[in-house]
Order: structure tokens, then C-alpha cells, then sequence
């Protein structure tokens, strides 16, 4: 298979559902991103009664596009791999926030260990490691303090959920998942 045989828009389906609040699916510029935080926030504030919901919610995903963007921006090297999703969608008990973009596979591992890195911490080590990536500031690869997941792992609920899906020699789809009590 090649990256532009991979249906992304049936991959987006999978996770669309009636209790979805927000979604897109696109291709992630500056201007789209600009256009997606702005709708985001217009339908969290229609949909949801909970301030600290909105607020929780709206940080997460501010954080994951921006991670998105930020990645996309440094290693998309065509405009196909710019295409990417996110989606708010209620569930039991809360909310779950789902992101997908292209990347490349030779980023898997620095990927998959920064997420499992987070997964193992709790609250108040996620606290301190947050401090610590601070304390020693640069940049990361994307152009952040390299805080992304330990931001989304401190405000959401339980473990990062990840998988990637083999597209071609060359490029996974990578998606995130992140639960948010209310």
C-alpha cells in the first residue's frame, strides 16, 4: 500500500458516533489550525454546561493539534501527510479526545517511549517531569518545549491510549486517544 491509498476518511468513520461533540478531518495549516480552535471552542461552549469540562477539554486539544501541527510542520514532506482528525466525543462518565496524522516510521520509537514514559507516572511524577522538561528548556523537534504528552497525560484520566497503523514502507497513521472525567 502506498500513503495516498490510505483511507483516512474510513478511519475517521471508525470513531464517529452520535455523542460526537466536535470533529474535522483535514489537511492541518496554519490557518486551518487557527480555524479549528476557534470552531472547537464554539461547539465545546455550546454542548457542554461544565466550565472546567470546557476548559479541560479545550487544553487537550490545543495541546494535541498543536503537537500535530508542530510535527507535521517539521517532517511532512507532502501535502498528503498534512491530512489528520480530531474529535471530541462523550462517552460514560466523561469525554474522550482522539487525534490522528500521518508520520513517519522511523519516529515510532521516540513516539512510543515518551508515551509510555508518561503512562507509567503518577500524578505528582507527571508534576515533577513536567517542572524538570521546564527547568532544562530548548526545544524539541517540533519546535516546543517537548512538554505535549506529558500536558495531555497531567490533564487527562487514566493512560494515553496510541496505535499505529502501517501505511507504507515509510509512514504510519498514528492516533491518540486521552479520556477526560467530569
Amino acid at each position: 500500500m502506498n500513503i495516498s491509498a490510505f483511507d483516512i476518511k474510513h478511519k475517521y468513520d471508525l470513531f464517529i458516533s452520535n455523542r460526537t461533540i466536535y470533529s474535522y478531518l483535514g489537511s492541518l495549516t496554519q490557518k486551518e489550525l487557527d480555524h479549528i480552535l476557534e470552531r472547537l471552542e464554539a461547539a465545546l461552549s455550546n454542548s457542554l454546561s461544565s466550565r472546567l469540562a470546557i476548559k479541560k477539554i479545550y487544553n487537550i486539544l490545543v495541546e494535541g493539534v498543536q503537537n500535530i501541527f508542530g510535527y507535521l510542520r517539521s517532517k511532512a514532506s507532502d501535502d498528503y501527510l498534512l491530512e489528520s482528525f480530531v474529535f471530541v466525543n462523550e462517552v460514560e462518565g466523561g469525554y474522550k479526545i482522539i487525534t490522528g496524522n500521518f508520520m513517519r516510521k522511523q519516529d515510532i520509537k521516540s513516539i512510543e517511549s515518551r508515551i509510555q514514559i508518561v503512562n507509567s507516572l503518577d500524578a505528582n511524577e507527571l508534576k515533577d517531569l513536567y517542572r524538570g522538561v521546564l527547568d532544562i528548556g530548548g526545544t524539541s523537534e517540533g519546535g516546543g518545549a517537548g512538554l505535549g504528552f506529558i500536558d495531555m497525560a497531567k490533564k487527562s484520566t487514566g493512560e494515553l491510549i496510541y496505535n499505529f497503523d502501517e501505511v507504507d514502507d515509510k509512514h504510519v497513521f498514528f492516533t491518540l486517544e486521552m479520556n477526560v472525567e467530569v
